[in-house]
């Protein structure tokens, strides 16, 4: 992480609160309905074919951690990601290849889709991190700031699932690929969970790049992933134009924050939150039609007929995901 994160500090100190409070029973994320609660049981569309091998899968795979046991616990006895995954593989999608889904050590806090072994890799140390920041830096207690890192971790595998398609599926996505599956990664929230969760998720991870701003953590200026201050406030207009009423407060409050020379007038702010529920509309429905061609329709279902992008990507995001 360029030396900025001191990982092997924070790796010890997340781990140490982490057995503590397990230890008398804090935490129990499997029994959190507070997240839990927001996963619909995942419905087997009656269009898509069953146990046919031309339709690829996606994977769950926890291979096994020495720095970050807990946090794997979390994630195998709560199932979240069982059940992302089930709904993924019953919505319809059609894939010529499956797609493994691996949590696993990695040395630094990182996500990535790796173009090469055609796998989406999340690292232990990513969620090991976010809690870092949530609770020792927010001041979060221990099991909100744990609840904001799994919401963190989720966007992260949309976010990473996002460049796996744009790879695998050959899509047509323009524009700056990071960008495009931060806003890949908010929209398959909206489409796939209750929006009330969905937005929780997105605002747990703009708070994220909030934080990572707080800290002065940079990007350098060649690297792809556009700066943490403009990621934050694109997550957040994406949920402000989802719902303007509900999400106007905060929306205010994150324009007011990245105002830090107060030049913005109320022309400035008004026009921003006009424009923010135009992409809300715009960017659901155009990746709405870009995924169609890509799924099953009613007894209608024909072998896919595009290829697999085997050129080399540009996907794998080093330390920002």
């Amino acid at each position: 992480m360029n030396g900025l994160y001191k990982f092997s500090f924070f790796k010890v100190l997340c781990f140490c609160l982490l057995s503590v409070f397990f230890s008398s029973n804090c935490i129990g994320f499997n029994k959190n309905k507070n997240v839990l609660a927001q996963f619909p049981k995942a419905e087997t569309k009656q269009n898509f074919p069953k146990n046919n091998d031309d339709i690829g899968k996606f994977i769950l795979k926890y291979e096994p951690t020495n720095s970050n046991p807990e946090i794997q616990r979390i994630f195998i006895e709560s199932q979240i990601f069982d059940k992302i995954i089930n709904n993924l593989n019953n919505s319809g999608l059609i894939m010529r290849q499956n797609i493994p889904v691996t949590f696993q050590d990695c040395g630094d806090p990182n996500a990535y889709w790796s173009y090469k072994n055609k796998e989406i890799i999340i690292c232990y140390e990513n969620t090991a991190y976010d809690l870092f920041l949530f609770h020792e830096k927010a001041k979060y207690p221990i099991e909100k700031a744990m609840e904001k890192s799994i919401n963190e971790t989720i966007f992260a595998f949309y976010h990473e699932l996002g460049h796996a398609l744009i790879d695998t599926l050959a899509l047509n996505a323009v524009g700056q690929e990071e960008d495009t599956v931060d806003e890949f990664a908010s929209v398959m929230l909206y489409r796939n969970h209750d929006k009330n969760f969905a937005a929780e998720v997105v605002l747990d991870s703009s708070e994220y790049y909030e934080l990572l701003y707080k800290e002065k953590e940079k990007s350098p200026s060649w690297d792809e992933h556009t700066p943490h201050d403009k990621r934050l406030f694109n997550l957040v207009c994406f949920v402000y134009g989802s719902n303007p009423e509900k999400y106007e407060k905060i929306f205010i409050e994150k324009f007011n924050l990245l105002d830090e020379e107060n030049i913005a007038s109320e022309d400035n702010l008004k026009a921003r939150k006009e424009k923010c529920q135009q992409e809300f509309t715009k960017k659901t429905d155009s990746w709405n039609r870009l995924l169609l061609p890509h799924y099953a329709i009613k007894n209608n279902y024909q072998r896919s007929s595009f290829p697999i992008n085997n050129s080399p990507g540009m996907s794998e995001r080093g330390i920002y995901w």
